[in-house]
């Protein structure tokens, strides 16, 4: 008896230490993975001073991108539904995208992510804080799981 104490005793502290030494970001990503969704329908809508199609709808089977919906006519950029389907993100490319960024090399960076499935809702991001219209807004919403 006094060893099954012990040994959950020891357990407790050991999660304690290792869950308080996850990252806000490593949290979210255990969330989202541990989910295991992998068919999924999410907009995405990105804010800048940037040109071209800024706001779609992605559809997503069994982890690859499968279509793109966007507003064609409000636009008038020579973009192809390819170069929106290229530029859409699965919310694993997301992820990816958020390690990419070199955090301690802009002027400000922040995330938030979906409390129930852990993915990022929102980045924020500005590259330069003496650089004005550098700054660019990422937001993902309307998530629906599909049964693909």
């Amino acid at each position: 008896m006094f060893k099954k104490i012990v040994l959950l005793s020891f357990s407790i502290i050991l999660f304690s230490c290792v869950s308080e030494d996850l990252s806000e970001f490593e949290i979210a990503k255990n969330k989202w993975e541990s989910a295991n969704i992998n068919s999924y329908k999410i907009k995405e809508r990105i804010s800048c001073f940037c040109v071209g199609i800024l706001q779609w709808e992605l559809e997503v089977v069994n982890g690859e991108k499968i279509k793109v919906t966007y507003d064609e006519p409000e636009y008038s950029v020579g973009e192809t539904y390819e170069d929106v389907l290229a530029k859409a993100k699965t919310i694993d490319d997301i992820f990816d995208f958020i390690e990419s960024i070199d955090k301690s090399n802009v002027a400000f960076f922040n995330v938030e992510y979906d409390e129930e499935y852990g993915f990022p809702a929102s980045i924020s991001i500005d590259y330069n804080k003496n650089t004005i219209d550098d700054e660019i807004f990422y937001r993902f919403y309307d998530f629906t799981l599909t049964n693909n």
